[in-house]
């Protein structure tokens, strides 16, 4: 009698995804993330993994389904409802972005990443003085963001407090000279 085929377990099926994940193998990934759910079907992690499969393969629907399933998972985790606000706003739901974001920092204020996707949001809906608060916050904690240089430089441009925004458009171009 043939031997019983076995499963390898999901912590090896989820490192070996990221591994793929890492390398750009993107297909492989989702293959085994893929394998980690089919045993176990609310995996927090898998979920979220795959959820950025998603993402960057431009499936944002699809990507905002599977972050919300992370987030439904286990709401305790500040990176599944950041996630979960860069789907919706790739969907153009900045409004949602925003709750999902907040969320985010609600879990863990250091978040460096939702802070500043918090700002774009912000800006993107007009909020530009909480826009700029958020940029703020992301460059307390890394100065050296170009990215978050050039959104407070918007946001400030836009208030018409264009000397602020020119010194902040410099920061940016400091900070990484291809900004």
């Amino acid at each position: 009698a043939a031997a019983p085929v076995v499963a390898p377990p999901t912590g090896a099926l989820l490192a070996a995804g990221r591994d793929h994940h890492r390398a750009g193998r993107l297909a492989e990934a989702e293959r085994a993330y893929r394998q980690v759910l089919a045993a176990e079907p609310a995996h927090a992690e898998a979920l979220n993994l795959l959820g950025l499969v998603a993402l960057q393969s431009g499936q944002p629907a699809r990507a905002a389904e599977l972050f919300a399933a992370a987030v439904a998972a286990d709401p305790r985790v500040a990176g599944y409802h950041s996630n979960l606000g860069n789907a919706r706003f790739a969907l153009g739901a900045a409004a949602e972005a925003v709750t999902a974001y907040r969320a985010a920092l609600a879990r863990d204020p250091a978040l460096v990443e939702a802070h500043y996707n918090l700002g774009r949001c912000l800006n993107d809906l007009g909020e530009r003085e909480a826009a700029v608060a958020s940029y703020r916050k992301a460059l307390a904690r890394q100065p050296r963001l170009a990215v978050a240089r050039y959104g407070l430089g918007n946001a400030l441009g836009l208030l018409g407090r264009l000397r602020e925004a020119v010194a902040e458009y410099r920061a940016a171009v400091a900070a990484d000279p291809r900004h």
